[in-house]
């Protein structure tokens, strides 16, 4: 019954598409789809018996022209009302430049295999944990990506000029020399660190075109030395979970007061103003408001809504 869910949940959107190539495996609990006839479209999906009798779904969908890498996606499963509940945040760390990673679902056991878009010596895997997640084991080279995971006062946004041409500065200032100038046209996706008077460093020396696979797209900073990019011109938004508002808090704390309430019919561009030491919590604008919200309510995917 859950494997024809699975099937049910991976075909709905794409109903009228030819089907490439397909794999049933009723006993394993796994299935994977491709569409289309050059398999532009994939998706897999499998699941794991968790100790304390629940079970967790793992999905991995790809739309060549959709998203720029394929996304990985946790559900919990209620047997009792049939439903797949999303997970935020998920049970495995996958930030940008982690995700430039491939993955592969398990038809058979229970870890998660990682191709790299980049050659590298030995086997990667995210190693099945139970409701400790997953572990990651392979080489350093991915281990160095992989390192930078929630816990360290970090910022997954993208880019958005707002109708203008954005800057990238070699300091948080607006006389700071220009590193890079993108048109309202372009939307990447990067890593944010050490907001200083609204002004954020960008932790990587690359940032991430959000609807290209190509790596000659990729946009290079250049030399080592920091860049600065102002809050104003970097998005991350909210997650609405089942049509409820989002609450703003005065601090990064559950038992602060509320300072805003956000209903999911805003359309205003949310920008972030500050991170939390452990990067739990992110204080974002948004329009006249301002607050405090943990990170699993937003999303930094221009191309979905994270849920």
């Amino acid at each position: 019954m859950l494997v024809g869910k699975l099937y049910n949940y991976l075909t709905a959107d794409y109903a009228d598409e030819e089907v490439a190539g397909f794999e049933l495996d009723p006993r394993s609990g796994y299935v994977s789809i491709s569409l289309v006839s050059d398999a532009t479209i994939q998706a897999e999906m499998c699941f794991w018996n968790l100790p304390d009798g629940r079970q967790r779904i793992g999905v991995r969908l790809y739309n060549y022209y959709e998203l720029s890498r394929p996304l990985l996606l946790f559900y919990d499963y209620d047997a009792k009302d049939g439903r797949m509940m999303p997970l935020h945040p998920a049970p495995v760390d996958l930030l940008p430049d982690f995700a430039r990673c491939d993955f592969h679902l398990p038809q058979r056991g229970k870890d998660i295999r990682l191709y790299p878009e980049y050659e590298v010596e030995g086997e990667a895997w995210l190693r099945y944990d139970g409701l400790n997640g997953f572990v990651f084991d392979g080489p350093d080279s991915i281990e160095m990506a992989y390192s930078m995971a929630p816990g360290k006062a970090i910022v997954d946004c993208y880019i958005t000029s707002g109708g203008a041409w954005a800057n990238v500065r070699r300091g948080p200032t607006v006389n700071s020399d220009v590193v890079a100038r993108i048109s309202p046209e372009e939307s990447y996706t990067l890593i944010l660190e050490k907001p200083t008077a609204g002004w954020w460093h960008i932790l990587d020396d690359r940032i991430y075109p959000a609807e290209s696979e190509d790596d000659t797209d990729v946009l290079f900073l250049g030399g080592g030395q920091p860049c600065w990019i102002h809050h104003s011109i970097v998005c991350i938004d909210f997650i609405f979970t089942d049509g409820k508002d989002v609450k703003l808090l005065a601090a990064p704390s559950y038992k602060a007061d509320v300072t805003a309430s956000i209903a999911p019919s805003n359309e205003k561009a949310v920008h972030p103003l500050d991170v939390s030491s452990d990067g739990g919590w992110v204080k974002v604008v948004c329009g006249e408001a301002s607050g405090w919200i943990r990170v699993e309510n937003l999303c930094s995917n221009p191309l979905t809504t994270c849920i």
